[in-house]
């Protein structure tokens, strides 16, 4: 059997090359035969994101090892054929660049010199540009205790939620509680609750969209859409309502069961 993929580009719109390669070759080879395929040099950092027919992100290869947490699936280049991962006929396949994490705590595999330009940039790069560009920009690789959330919370124009592939939807009355506007990914629940209580939406792939999410909730933040969201959260998220939501919820399974 021999896997054949369609390359298009978002940037050229006649921009179309084939590849034919065997299912038991590695991403990586696969890889190297796109870049041979348009006369690119492999000096980037990229990953293979494996994408639904909206061509929303799912799993990620990365060209090198990126994360040694074993409790997280990851994927790499090199040591992942591509049968593995592909199975559909018409599944589709994005190649993007990837820039290395600002980590403190991400060892990269044990690879010494990417671990400290890791650190190097969390520590010295994002500093320098603040100062140079006169940014007030900052970054955290380390989860807030619980005992600091509220401070946080407290300390912010508005909550951000970044994440789009597992539930996030308790952070939107924890934000509501504390008079903010919140922004999040028009995906699941999370964009079903922020469209329905009017709080900005936007597509997680589309960085211009993201950008305008933001201004909208400057703009909501400065008309005090906060206090909406309070006043929201406590008619329809106290704990009373959801408990009573619960228990009706079960007794209907209760009699389906019966």
């Amino acid at each position: 059997m021999i896997y054949r993929f369609t390359i298009i580009s978002d940037e050229v719109d006649d921009f179309v090359r084939e590849i034919q390669i065997d299912p038991e070759a590695t991403f990586y080879d696969f890889h190297e035969a796109i870049l041979k395929s348009v006369g690119y040099a492999n000096d980037q950092m990229t990953s293979f994101f494996i994408c639904d027919d909206d061509w929303e992100k799912g799993k990620e290869v990365t060209l090198e090892e990126m994360d040694d947490n074993p409790e997280i699936d990851s994927w790499v280049m090199k040591e992942t054929p591509i049968s593995e991962l592909i199975e559909d006929e018409k599944q589709k396949l994005l190649l993007a660049p990837r820039l290395y994490p600002f980590s403190r705590h991400n060892h990269y595999g044990g690879n010494f010199l990417k671990r400290w330009a890791s650190k190097t940039g969390y520590y010295l790069l994002m500093s320098l540009l603040n100062r140079v560009m006169k940014l007030r920009a900052g970054a955290n690789d380390e989860l807030i205790d619980n005992c600091d959330l509220p401070y946080y919370m407290a300390a912010s124009d508005v909550i951000f939620i970044q994440r789009k592939d597992i539930l996030n939807s308790a952070s939107i009355p924890l934000a509501f509680l504390f008079h903010k506007v919140v922004i999040g990914p028009n995906i699941g629940n999370i964009g079903e609750i922020l469209q329905d209580t009017g709080n900005p939406v936007f597509h997680p792939d589309n960085q211009f969209d993201i950008i305008r999410a933001l201004e909208a909730a400057r703009q909501l933040s400065a008309r005090r859409k906060g206090e909406d969201n309070y006043a929201y959260a406590i008619e329809n998220m106290n704990s009373g309502k959801i408990g009573k939501e619960y228990a009706e919820l079960y007794r209907n399974l209760a009699n389906l069961s019966l």
